[in-house]
């Protein structure tokens, strides 16, 4: 377990813990324990950027990260309101969010054997992308700022759907062929969104 706040505790660096614990023989799960809470610190540890310094959505994004690097976090609600503050009394209210985002997070993965995936920066071609896959039968790739996705992958037709992390719904299905040498799909928006690639049967 780690404790690593913010953009430094994501992807990169849950990836190289987890490639150094399987080089030991020994693979055990990794977990960022603690990497800031929603609207939590928003003062001085949150100097220099813009309110909240540390969101319900910017605390998801990161925890997209970390399960795309095949790893795991805790983390906890807001805490900047008097009686309230679910890391510190276990108390929410209604304007805490993050947790549902969360929840989008798990759902998505429950679909799928997501114990069987392992992380494949290798397979992302071009682009701002993370791969999370099972060769050849699926394939996770986390867009967290849209865009276009080169994946290097030949194989027969897939079954390929945009997934909306923020509502947690499948946008469309696309129609795609087996020779991926151009991007296979646009992301709807700048937002965030996961493409979901499984093998036709």
């Amino acid at each position: 377990m780690y404790q690593m706040w913010d953009e430094h505790g994501g992807y990169q660096f849950m990836l190289k813990n987890r490639r150094e614990q399987e080089n030991t023989g020994r693979p055990i799960p990794q977990v960022n324990e603690e990497y800031g809470y929603e609207d939590h610190y928003p003062g001085r540890w949150g100097e220099g950027r813009k309110w909240p310094a540390r969101s319900a959505d910017n605390r998801r994004r990161l925890a997209w990260e970390m399960a795309m690097a095949g790893c795991y976090q805790t983390t906890g609600e807001r805490a900047n309101e008097p009686g309230y503050g679910g890391w510190i009394n276990g108390r929410g209210n209604a304007k805490m969010t993050m947790l549902k985002g969360y929840a989008r997070i798990r759902r998505f993965f429950e679909r799928m054997e997501w114990w069987k995936l392992e992380p494949h920066p290798e397979l992302v071609r071009e682009g701002q992308a993370l791969c999370l896959a099972q060769p050849p039968g699926q394939y996770v790739f986390y867009l967290p700022k849209g865009g276009s996705i080169f994946p290097a992958v030949d194989a027969p037709r897939y079954k390929a759907r945009w997934f909306n992390p923020r509502s947690g719904d499948f946008a469309r299905v696309l129609d795609i062929g087996s020779a991926f040498k151009n991007p296979i799909a646009i992301a709807p928006d700048k937002e965030d969104w996961v493409l979901l690639l499984e093998k036709r049967h």
